[in-house]
């Protein structure tokens, strides 16, 4: 079998899930590391919305993984960086549409089973 140790821009959440998954290796935070740079590399590379779909995606399998987990201060230290770059400007269409239109949150603490600081 073919084994992930890397997130492409071709099918991001399937390589995230499959190093997520992997029992010989713990790619734990290095697939947490790498989804998140490939957010912030199709972000910063869509033409208008071209990726904003698969953006969005990425973004809820990021989210589970970091419950299931318990690395919720990885994903909303990122949620956080990311309202900080695109959340005005001219990626705000993204922001509005995908994480504040279809109520994209930080992970609270009653679905972390871990101490979560509020935004």
């Amino acid at each position: 079998s073919n084994k992930v140790a890397a997130v492409g821009t071709v099918n991001p959440v399937k390589d995230f899930q499959d190093m997520f998954n992997r029992r010989d290796e713990d790619l734990v935070d290095k697939a947490i590391a790498e989804m998140q740079h490939v957010v912030r590399h199709m972000l910063r590379a869509s033409i208008n919305d071209q990726y904003y779909g698969k953006v969005a995606l990425c973004l809820e399998a990021l989210r589970a993984g970091c419950i299931k987990e318990e690395e919720a201060p990885k994903f909303n230290d990122f949620l956080r960086d990311l309202k900080v770059e695109f959340s005005c400007g001219r990626r705000r269409d993204f922001w509005d549409t995908h994480i504040k239109g279809k109520r994209m949150s930080l992970i609270a603490e009653d679905e972390a089973d871990v101490e979560v600081t509020a935004a």
